[in-house]
């Protein structure tokens, strides 16, 4: 598919200058579900709100702390390219990938922590038990009962998974203090492991 260029949108921050990432600043990408104009009827709590930046900026113990919230990129949303680029933009220049698995959500967001894994960016997801994406039990899946389930592509593209913002930030804290919060290379993600995973278990599969 050809993609014509446009020389007039520009994908900048709401400080008006172009994303980029500082030695100065620790970069939070939030991943969640963006509104979709004045037919998106969907109740706030669906978003990242202001609240919620707030407890992570003030709350993370780290050098000047910076969320890269999507839905505040100063784009032309018509520019469809560019929003995907601007999107995975953010999420390049990040310390931490933070999702919003708190509800149902869309095809954007798995593309996202795909991205993030295969980037070597720590990926942290929001996914309370008995969710959208997280039960105590699913009942008959295929003949199988699943106790503590968890969607497959949640548990295989998060690198932790915790209950609350507040869980987050006390995580994030942790790993910075610990000194493990670093980008790692793209072979040591998890998309590789559950592949080699998978090599090792499949013949079990097949016998039955």
């Amino acid at each position: 598919m050809t993609v014509p260029k446009d020389e007039g949108s520009f994908v900048v921050e709401t400080s008006g200058q172009i994303a980029s990432q500082r030695d100065d600043h620790f970069c939070l990408y939030l991943s969640g579900s963006v509104r979709k104009g004045d037919n998106d009827s969907r109740p706030a709590i669906e978003f990242w709100s202001q609240a919620d930046e707030d407890k992570l900026t003030n709350g993370i113990n780290a050098r000047a702390v910076r969320t890269l919230n999507p839905s505040k990129s100063k784009i032309r949303r018509s520019d469809y390219y560019a929003n995907f680029g601007c999107d995975l933009h953010l999420v390049s220049i990040s310390n931490v990938v933070l999702v919003d698995v708190r509800a149902k959500r869309g095809i954007g967001i798995g593309a996202e922590m795909m991205f993030a894994q295969m980037s070597g960016i720590p990926v942290v997801s929001i996914c309370p038990r008995n969710s959208a994406y997280r039960q105590d039990l699913v009942p008959n899946v295929f003949g199988e009962d699943l106790k503590d389930w968890i969607h497959p592509f949640v548990f295989g593209l998060s690198d932790y998974i915790v209950e609350d913002i507040d869980d987050a930030v006390q995580l994030i804290n942790n790993l910075i203090e610990e000194g493990r919060l670093n980008r790692r290379p793209a072979e040591a993600s998890r998309v590789p492991e559950s592949l080699e995973y998978y090599s090792r278990v499949r013949e079990f599969f097949e016998r039955d």
